[in-house]
């Protein structure tokens, strides 16, 4: 069996851009940006290198040198563009890059680190949205909002008028102090922009390629 190999060999494991197969991406650290921003108050941080990989051309890409006090999060595809969210702790900014193979990075958007929670900070691709996802799901572009979220629910997308999420259900039948039937699935929840629940059903949202679906 051939064992294909790229240009820089690092030992560090190559993770899947979400929404196609052809691009995958590798971080020289892998902390979030909390954990690093923690790091920048404690002491300082030297920053991480993100690189991108094309495992049909065996390209390697790196359009961000690396920084110090800078952390890049977790790359999302888009209409063949790729865009990173980038937290410079010295500036005091956060930022989206958006970075087509071929040409020079350049800044999509960016805010005042102040006014931003960089806990479970993350995008979403279809449309672009930069999110935090704690108690409370807080949107930060293309539109801003905050709502309160129930127990065990996760954001999936958002369209004019609605905010969909997902919630996990367990659910334990006990007798004599021990399971006898034990059920686990998920439900569709459909909120509007203050938080107030529209519907929810019994449903998984998963999103396959290019489209979502309901099983």
């Amino acid at each position: 069996m051939k064992i294909h190999e790229f240009e820089v060999i690092s030992g560090s494991h190559l993770a899947e851009i979400p929404n196609q197969a052809r691009f995958f991406y590798q971080k020289s650290s892998w902390e979030s940006l909390q954990q690093a921003y923690e790091q920048f108050q404690a002491a300082d941080y030297p920053g991480n290198l993100l690189r991108f990989y094309d495992i049909e051309s065996m390209e390697l890409f790196s359009p961000f040198e690396l920084e110090q006090a800078v952390s890049y999060g977790e790359p999302v595809y888009q209409s063949g563009k790729i865009y990173v969210p980038k937290a410079d702790f010295r500036r005091g900014t956060v930022a989206i890059l958006e970075y087509e193979f071929g040409a020079a990075s350049r800044v999509f958007y960016e805010r005042d680190i102040k006014d931003t929670q960089l806990e479970n900070l993350y995008l979403v691709a279809d449309p672009l949205c930069l999110i935090s996802q704690t108690e409370n799901l807080c949107c930060y572009y293309p539109r801003e909002f905050s709502i309160a979220l129930g127990e065990e629910e996760s954001f999936r997308f958002f369209n004019d008028k609605e905010i969909y999420l997902s919630k996990w259900i367990e659910e334990e039948l006990i007798k004599d102090s021990e399971i006898v039937d034990y059920k686990y699935y998920e439900k569709l929840i459909v909120r509007d922009f203050e938080g107030k629940v529209l519907s929810e059903r019994a449903g998984c949202l998963q999103r396959i390629g290019q489209k979502w679906y309901l099983a």
